[in-house]
């Protein structure tokens, strides 16, 4: 499973908040997994991502040859000249990210999770195109985003999951796979510390024109990490990867992210995560957001190679209505 850093900690009795089960078949209940401790201090957490991460080489740091081979989506970038224009891209795109976000508070979308499958049995995709598709390893949920600032103004993002009649998710109905699309978080002003950035160059991606940038996260400078958790442990999950950046309006098109370095230690050999973005109006607020439209994430654990996809649809403002029903009797 995964608990990725960029929202607060879960609640545990509704299994939300950015968790991602280890792939193949479904966990079953007695092999509940084991949550990171909430009471770790800081340094604790810290501590263990040096231990983890200290020999880690981010493929940032690799010549733009081996970056290509590394990330074969790059097979038609053009290469920068120089860092130059790093600064300004990630100042710009910060902009266009947080300002928006802090607008809009809590979201709702359709989404339909292609279940964890064999990675030769799911190079195929079912469901072309942007819209809605239910197949037979296909699931639906409401999906449900909460966006607020946190004690140091940066931005947090919670995600839950309801059935489609708005009931709890059981556990053992929990998409393998969770949090990803908050991984966009990574550029936010607030959290650009926490990363080195290489600028890359220019590519087009279906078309648009779009700024290329590597980054990969910093050992020892996460107070809230990720977390890789199985039944028998977990470890912090740092990340590294590569973000495309609109040229036109420094909007984020597409990010990818890998594993910093692997944790053998719980059988994470790798894993890869793509997400698309589009643009999705919020009529309620008049709003334009750039919003994941599809996630694709490919894992190798205990040397099995599986993929699970999740489409996103119908994105909205969520409002939670109550009422008060009072005891006849009284």
């Amino acid at each position: 499973m995964l608990l990725n850093g960029n929202a607060a900690r879960c609640s545990t009795l509704l299994m939300s908040c950015l968790l991602m089960a280890v792939p193949g078949h479904r966990t079953p209940l007695a092999e509940t997994p084991i949550l990171p401790d909430d009471s770790s201090s800081t340094a604790d957490v810290r501590a263990q991502e040096i231990k983890l991460y200290a020999n880690a080489h981010p493929y940032l740091d690799d010549p733009l040859t081996d970056l290509k081979r590394a990330v074969p989506e790059l097979k038609q970038l053009r290469a920068a000249a120089d860092q130059g224009p790093l600064r300004d891209i990630l100042a710009r795109a910060a902009v266009e990210l947080d300002e928006p976000l802090s607008k809009s508070p809590r979201l709702i979308s359709e989404e339909v999770v292609t279940d964890a499958q064999p990675l030769q049995n799911a190079m195929h995709d079912p469901c072309p195109g942007m819209g809605a598709c239910v197949g037979d390893n296909s699931r639906q949920f409401n999906y449900i985003l909460l966006i607020r600032h946190g004690n140091d103004n940066r931005l947090l993002l919670k995600e839950y999951r309801t059935a489609l009649d708005g009931k709890p998710v059981p556990p053992s109905d929990v998409p393998h796979s969770q949090g990803f699309a908050s991984s966009w978080l990574i550029l936010s002003a607030f959290n650009q510390a926490e990363s080195h950035f290489r600028y890359l160059g220019e590519q087009k991606i279906d078309g648009r024109p779009t700024y290329v940038v590597a980054f990969a996260q910093i050992p020892g400078a996460l107070d809230n990490p990720g977390y890789l958790l199985r039944s028998h442990g977990s470890v912090p999950m740092l990340l590294q990867g590569i973000a495309w950046i609109s040229q036109a309006d420094y909007r984020i098109t597409r990010i990818r992210t890998d594993l910093l370095e692997p944790q053998t230690e719980i059988g994470y050999q790798g894993q890869t995560a793509t997400i698309e973005f589009r643009a999705v109006q919020i009529s309620a607020l008049h709003l334009e957001l750039w919003l994941p439209s599809a996630v694709t994430i490919d894992t190798v654990v205990d040397g099995e190679a599986r993929r699970e996809q999740h489409r996103y649809s119908r994105y909205r403002l969520y409002e939670a209505k109550s009422r008060i029903v009072l005891d006849p009797r009284k």
